[in-house]
């Protein structure tokens, strides 16, 4: 029996876990979301006499860890290298990445009965979560999402300083070697002036003044909190990944009251979300206000300052579940 890891080649946090897999002899296979893998993987259909299929080298897959395969597929292909036109290029790229997720979402599905971690199939929206921690008892920031100008300038008029962040996924690109992603913004009466009547619809949020932040990443009902200092500095006081060099944020490990992680289990239990990277604002007025969860969030960056050793963690989590069923 064994352990399977979907994920790709840069993931960091990924190729810690796997050395901890190493480390502790655990059988396992890793599958990158790319052109290229180091494991024999074939598919074979109608070849068996009881017509089941047959995955050779990933049989008897016990559980499965799945983070950051998406968006991966052939980036090592040089446009410049294909002597192709632009458009002919990407069709092909675009065509050519569908066909590997497919092939990825035949596998996960013919591992239904295996433990997925997280199970991206029951990725929420950030709207659905939002609704439901509410529902859980935990406080959110008031939150619009129009196209309509008009019924922005009143939000603001009612609430003074507001935000806008993505819906979904950051917008991440890279351009000649550069890369670029979206922020949370404050939205000002400069950008409120600049609006046309109707736009793209778009998320927007009171924004809540904190005295700390908090990222915490959650695995199967145990809590790993870390506070970010993030206020004292005027650059990372709306969105922590300005991140300042010269003067870095203090990043220190931090215990959650007994009744906010309660109401967080309940949200993680209705979403059935097993694992994730959950953001939330402790206020000046000595609040929790939860912005969001993020099943496949950065987890790194909430180990490494606080001594967590989540890489082992999760390591260890993973071969005993395995070990589990194989009894």
């Amino acid at each position: 029996m064994a352990i399977l890891i979907i994920s790709n080649n840069e993931d960091i946090s990924t190729t810690e876990l796997v050395s901890w897999l190493e480390y502790y002899g655990a059988n396992y296979h890793r599958i990158n979301g790319s052109v290229q893998t180091n494991n024999k993987i074939s598919l074979w259909l109608g070849c068996l006499n009881d017509n089941s299929v047959n995955f050779y080298g990933i049989d008897n897959i016990n559980i499965v860890w799945h983070r950051r395969d998406d968006n991966v597929y052939l980036k090592d292909i040089n446009h410049k290298k294909t002597y192709l036109p632009l458009d002919v290029f990407r069709q092909i790229y675009n065509t050519n990445s569908i066909e590997l997720k497919q092939f990825k979402n035949s596998i996960l599905s013919n591992l239904k009965k295996t433990d997925i971690i997280p199970n991206l199939e029951l990725n929420p929206s950030k709207l659905e979560i939002l609704k439901c921690a509410s529902m859980c008892g935990l406080n959110i920031p008031i939150t619009l999402v129009t196209n309509n100008k008009q019924e922005l300038i009143q939000f603001k008029n009612e609430h003074n300083k507001i935000i806008t962040k993505s819906i979904y996924n950051l917008l991440q690109l890279k351009i000649d070697g550069h890369y670029y992603t979206n922020y949370t913004i404050e939205v000002t009466s400069e950008i409120l002036y600049e609006l046309s009547d109707y736009f793209f619809p778009s998320l927007f949020q009171v924004n809540v003044e904190k005295k700390i932040e908090l990222r915490i990443f959650y695995l199967e009902e145990v809590f790993y909190t870390m506070a970010m200092f993030s206020q004292k500095n005027e650059g990372t006081s709306l969105d922590f990944r300005h991140y300042d060099n010269e003067n870095p944020t203090r990043w220190v490990p931090f215990k959650l009251p007994k009744d906010i992680e309660k109401k967080l289990m309940k949200l993680m239990k209705e979403t059935n979300l097993k694992t994730g990277s959950i953001d939330m604002i402790y206020t000046k007025n000595k609040e929790y206000i939860f912005l969001e969860v993020n099943p496949v969030g950065q987890y790194g960056m909430t180990s490494f300052p606080c001594n967590y050793y989540l890489d082992k963690r999760i390591a260890k989590h993973l071969i005993e579940k395995d070990n589990e069923r194989n009894y």
